[in-house]
């Protein structure tokens, strides 16, 4: 049965002050673009790839990985600690979202999103590694920092 999105649209715009709702609100507006019409089987099972680490203080003896292959990923409230690296980030066509009073430390690095900050997007990721450095990356073209996410991510090497 079809269901018309645009009721949904206009709540999901009033509701654009919620963070997360707004982030909801693009990655479904991503999946269905054009469309006016979808079917509720559909819209169900992309709802179903969906992530939520809230509230949780996490630890690992040397990695994180927090990574979206599909779907939504949202980290917020949470603290994660590796002392090694830290990965969080979303392939193409996925989402992730981490912030909002969250922080992701390793022995050498930190990232702290307090307050209503974020850092979020799709086909993106951040990565805090072993030789000290952050970065924020964008794609997988070939060479680029994103294609250690795609099969199975491993860590920065140890220089």
């Amino acid at each position: 049965m079809p269901i018309d999105l645009s009721p949904i649209t206009a709540i999901l715009r009033d509701i654009g002050v919620s963070l997360t709702a707004s982030a909801i609100y693009d990655f479904l507006k991503s999946k269905f673009q054009g469309r006016e019409q979808i079917e509720c089987a559909v819209v169900e099972r992309e709802l179903d790839a969906y992530l939520k680490v809230h509230g949780v203080k996490a630890e690992a003896a040397t990695v994180i990985t927090a990574f979206a292959d599909s779907g939504f990923l949202s980290i917020k409230d949470s603290h994660l600690f590796a002392p090694d690296a830290i990965l969080i980030g979303a392939g193409e066509g996925a989402r992730f979202s981490f912030g909002q009073n969250s922080s992701s430390s390793t022995s050498t690095t930190a990232i702290h999103a307090t307050g209503n900050a974020l850092v979020e997007g799709a086909n993106s990721g951040m990565s805090q590694n072993a030789d000290g450095s952050i970065v924020f990356m964008v794609g997988n073209s070939p060479g680029s920092s994103m294609n250690f996410f795609v099969g199975n991510p491993q860590p920065a090497s140890k220089n």
